[in-house]
């Protein structure tokens, strides 16, 4: 029995780092690199992760150790705490990936080796079929795949359980045996005990089924995310906690294009920390393709979708807009809760910023004046007449949260005298004493 490693997939001279368990399958892929390092010239590095959930598993680790002496390999190893918050699995996972990154970098090796064989497979598609998943999901483990310029390789991926217990035999390959995959308490053991016997007896060639199954959704996606990938660049901006772009252009993609902007969006503001469940997804094109203009919905990760108009965003949550009302007995400098400046000065001045001159006979009539968000009831007089802020806001299509973190500078008998940061000045009476304004952004 024998299993051939794929040549563009594990090339000369590379240095890989071998994710190993100690458990069969892992244990047959560092058998099978460790025989091809003088052939290829590779060069390896075992990296073991106890995630201490069972008594056996720092034996495990010694074993793997030892057999790493043996084979003269470098060994790195991290262990767990169990008793961290959240779902362990995904927590433990993360961290896997994450200290097999590290490990990588330390000895400059450009390839992480991992274990997943045809089974696991056809387990995944199935678990996730069952479940939900983005059309990348539902075409399983990626064979291959590139993060943070390391690359994730699965040498296994096509070789099936019984080939690798095939192989072990021959070569009479020691590993350890973790007797909590004998639980059903797991859904994948689940779904393994059950499910998959049933399965192979309708078709005992089923895993070459997933496997084309996984290979047609793979090049699906290819094809969707290619015209995601050129919606993005053409028409996505990128800004600090935020994410955003136009709603009638979003609206002429066909819909399973929608999904994946949708989804490379919200990858982008998390840092592809958080997963988007399909309802929530679909609640975020509803917001989106709704006829009225303004709409929000919460996501995962501490994340919002908002529509204004044909104005659409991912943000992160900041906390809302808190009222503020900040006195102005006289000339001199006054902070705003986000970090903007308004200046009230006898003459001008030469600072950066909106500027603004106010007239009056007396300085009396406008002293003392006020910085304040809006309420309600508020209105604006010009030449023509009244207006009330809120049809102004509507008018200029401002986003609600900024409606109501606007700052408005107000009279001494409590009318509105100017919005700094729209610059519009109400209609004000002329006089030979002049106050002058300046406005700066936080």
């Amino acid at each position: 029995m024998s299993i051939v490693i794929d040549r563009t997939i594990v090339v000369d001279h590379d240095k890989i780092v071998v994710a190993v368990s100690g458990g069969i399958d892992s244990m047959v892929l560092l058998h099978l690199l460790a025989s091809l390092r003088g052939r290829r010239k590779l060069e390896l590095v075992v990296a073991h992760v106890d995630h201490q959930k069972r008594k056996a598993s720092a034996e495990d680790a010694r074993f793997v150790e030892a057999l790493c002496a043996e084979y003269r390999i470098p060994f790195e190893s991290l262990q767990l705490d169990p008793a961290g918050s959240g779902n362990f699995h995904d927590r433990a996972r993360k961290i896997r990936y994450s200290f097999f990154r590290d490990v990588a970098k330390r000895y400059g090796a450009t390839k992480i080796a991992l274990a997943h064989q045809a089974d696991d497979q056809a387990e995944t598609i199935l678990m996730r079929l069952v479940r939900g998943a983005a059309l990348a999901g539902y075409a399983g483990i990626p064979e291959y795949a590139k993060k943070d310029g390391v690359e994730l390789i699965r040498p296994l991926l096509h070789t099936s359980r019984a080939e690798i217990a095939a192989y072990q035999a021959l070569h009479d390959i020691p590993y350890r045996v973790d007797e909590s995959n004998a639980e059903d308490v797991y859904t994948r053991n689940r779904f393994r005990h059950r499910l998959m016997p049933e399965i192979a007896k309708e078709n005992p060639r089923y895993l070459q089924k997933f496997a084309q199954f996984a290979a047609y959704i793979d090049e699906a996606h290819a094809v969707v995310r290619r015209l995601a990938d050129e919606f993005v660049a053409a028409a996505v901006k990128f800004e600090t906690d935020r994410v955003g772009f136009s709603a009638s252009a979003f609206l002429r993609l066909e819909a399973a294009v929608r999904k994946e902007v949708v989804k490379l969006g919200f990858d982008r503001l998390t840092g592809d920390a958080v997963e988007l469940s399909h309802a929530q997804m679909l609640a975020a094109i509803g917001i989106i393709a709704a006829i009225k203009p303004h709409g929000s919905y919460d996501l995962p990760g501490g994340c919002r979708i908002e529509k204004n108009y044909d104005c659409v965003a991912f943000v992160r949550h900041t906390e809302d807009a808190m009222p503020f009302s900040i006195p102005i007995p006289g000339f001199g400098r006054y902070p705003l809760p986000d970090g903007s400046v308004l200046s009230v000065a006898a003459k001008p001045d030469n600072i950066d910023g909106i500027q603004m001159e106010l007239c009056y006979n007396y300085l009396d009539f406008i002293f003392p004046m006020t910085l304040r968000t809006r309420k309600n009831g508020d209105r604006i007089a010009f030449a023509y007449g009244t207006k009330k802020l809120k049809d102004l806001f509507i008018d200029r299509k401002l986003p609600m949260d900024e409606r109501n973190r606007m700052a408005l500078l107000i009279g001494k008998t409590g009318e509105v005298l100017w919005i700094p940061g729209l610059n519009i000045k109400a209609a004000t009476p002329n006089g030979p004493e002049t106050i002058y304004l300046n406005y700066t952004r936080g």
